[in-house]
């Protein structure tokens, strides 16, 4: 196909490989440069935000892009800003003063990654307000997908959130980003041939409904990036821009198909089992940098599937009893419930 994929897809002249008609997402701008500055208010204007929106940033990423973005939306107009302190985690606390702080606005400018940008639109989602993010690195693909990763009660849950209306990178500040988080956004995006097979393998033993259109969009970018990931950590622009465009087509493909399938599977439950019950003294890790181990851990335990004989399904016997005793009985309660609906004893 002809033209570039991401434009086509936001004007919704993107081939649906499914089936008949277009794809199409409700992010109306999303914005790629090699720099921003000076273009913020610009950006911005047009997008239905309403003239008392609030940018809600943390210390770092104020200093890396907010403060920029907080100057330049105060001389087009009126603009407040909410700064978590210290080191936030996307949780229901962190949610609720977020949702506080921003009561009186008309919409939230999320100017971060990965936890600013889940606080943000699951924060919007909760209150019915639009919401935008300037990217400070391009370390997950959650900048435009339509749910957000929030811990409740000690449980990691995927909810449902608010897509972007606008999302905005500049190239310049997440080449800047850390070492770390360039390969976190590398990391992230890798287990999607992981992701596809568990999807394919759902689809084929349990018939449970499958899309090629995500994989479709991130062929020729995904190939490009993949063929010099190590020109990220040298300063390259143009293999940064890959990276991001990737990062967003990921998201855009979770949001045409209702949920993270095409992005999310077993790599990502072995992941989120570890966030729970890991040890506290194991030093901090990204998302992304999860993802890469994990992923290499369940395309072992596909290969082990594929090369042996047609899996016998059968329920595996867990119960709610189980769960609370390996999880503890707040964290296994929660559990089960999610397990309970997924597994129909719900």
């Amino acid at each position: 196909m002809s033209g570039d994929s991401l434009e086509r897809l936001l004007a919704g002249r993107f081939p649906d490989p499914d089936g008949s008609g277009s794809l199409a997402v409700p992010t109306r701008r999303v914005v790629i440069a090699d720099s921003l500055a000076g273009r913020e208010a610009d950006l911005v204007a047009g997008l239905g935000l309403g003239a008392r929106p609030s940018v809600v940033c943390d210390a770092r990423t104020r200093t890396v892009l907010g403060a920029r973005v907080i100057a330049a939306l105060e001389q087009a107009g009126s603009v407040e800003t909410v700064v978590l302190e210290g080191d936030p985690h996307a949780d229901d606390r962190t949610t609720a003063e977020v949702r506080t702080r921003t009561q009186s606005c008309d919409a939230l400018i999320a100017v971060g990654s990965g936890t600013i940008n889940d606080l943000c639109k699951y924060a919007a989602h909760c209150d019915g307000k639009p919401y935008v993010v300037f990217a400070t690195a391009p370390s997950m693909n959650g900048y435009t997908s339509a749910n957000a990763a929030i811990t409740e009660g000690g449980h990691k849950r995927t909810l449902p959130a608010t897509s972007p209306v606008g999302v905005f990178a500049d190239l310049a500040v997440l080449a800047a980003a850390p070492p770390r988080m360039i390969r976190s956004g590398l990391g992230d995006s890798i287990c999607r041939p992981t992701a596809q097979t568990d999807w394919l393998l759902s689809h084929l033993l349990l018939d449970t409904p499958y899309r090629e259109a995500p994989f479709v969009l991130l062929a020729e970018d995904e190939a490009e990036l993949l063929a010099r990931p190590e020109a990220l950590l040298s300063g390259d622009l143009s293999a940064m821009r890959r990276l991001v465009r990737t990062l967003m087509l990921s998201g855009f493909g979770m949001t045409i198909c209702g949920g993270s399938y095409p992005a999310s599977q077993g790599e990502h439950l072995i992941s989120h089992y570890l966030e729970m019950l890991g040890d506290q003294d194991w030093p901090p890790t990204f998302h992304g940098e999860q993802i890469a181990v994990t992923a290499l851990t369940m395309a072992r335990l596909q290969e082990l599937l594929l090369a042996g004989e047609r899996p016998t399904l059968k329920p595996d016997g867990v119960d709610e009893a189980a769960l609370t005793a390996h999880f503890g009985a707040d964290l296994g309660r929660s559990c089960w419930r999610q397990f309970a609906v997924k597994a129909g004893l719900d």
